[in-house]
């Protein structure tokens, strides 16, 4: 039997008549879309894929690039051979979640739901090629509406931040484990350039640096920029 990309829930329910009950399966869906949450699922050293459950990709590359933005999006990321993974842009409405730490998500219906196989103490591990977003270079850079949760990244040279947020809205990086080693180097970089970067999440997060002019957390604006709820 193949598993879906979809999760489905047994909901049990009883009426105490002749004491009949009923058990259905329910898909969990988004409850601000109504659709139904998909899984892309990626593996840490595995060949090729698909991205299903039982075929996952080998690189969140490979699922970015073909995620929808429509907000029903999971990649879910397991640390597999923790051989290391390339960095990411992370497309609008799109969360990527590793199974390291607890996920949840809530759904219609039944409310929040934890997803199967999280919190098994293992981040997955970033520490490859880099991404270039606005003129930054990072392992990761948020789009609007975006969710980091759970991995352990690494950078190693100048100016090389580990998480990048430029004129973005809604991003949430949460729960990673962040070191850079190189100089000039930041943590997580919030940048907006005559522009708008607003209700940024931050949670849980361990950064580490190793040099005196590189930052855990750095926040710029330049121009008309505005920054909100960091």
């Amino acid at each position: 039997a193949q598993r879906q990309e979809t999760i489905a829930i047994a909901q049990q329910q009883e009426t105490n008549t002749t004491v009949l009950t009923t058990i259905t399966d329910i898909i969990a869906a988004n409850p601000v879309s109504g659709e139904p949450w998909r899984f892309l699922h990626v593996t840490d050293g595995a060949a090729g894929g698909t991205g299903a459950f039982e075929n996952p990709l080998g690189d969140v590359t490979g699922a970015t690039a073909i995620a929808a933005t429509a907000g029903n999006d999971v990649i879910y990321v397991n640390a597999g051979d923790l051989t290391g993974l390339d960095g990411f842009t992370i497309p609008a409405n799109v969360q990527v979640l590793s199974s390291g730490v607890p996920q949840v998500l809530c759904a219609s219906i039944v409310g929040v739901i934890p997803l199967p196989g999280s919190g098994t103490g293992t981040l997955p591990l970033l520490n490859c090629a880099t991404v270039t977003a606005g003129g930054l270079t990072g392992v990761v850079a948020m789009g609007n509406n975006t969710t980091l949760s759970g991995f352990e990244i690494r950078t190693t040279g100048a100016n090389e931040n580990g998480v990048i947020a430029r004129n973005t809205e809604n991003p949430t990086i949460d729960r990673n484990q962040i070191t850079t080693t190189g100089d000039a180097a930041r943590g997580i970089f919030f940048r907006a350039d005559s522009a708008t970067l607003q209700n940024a999440t931050i949670s849980g997060n361990r950064i580490t640096t190793a040099v005196t002019d590189a930052y855990g957390v750095f926040t710029y604006a330049s121009g008309s920029s505005a920054l909100y709820t960091l």
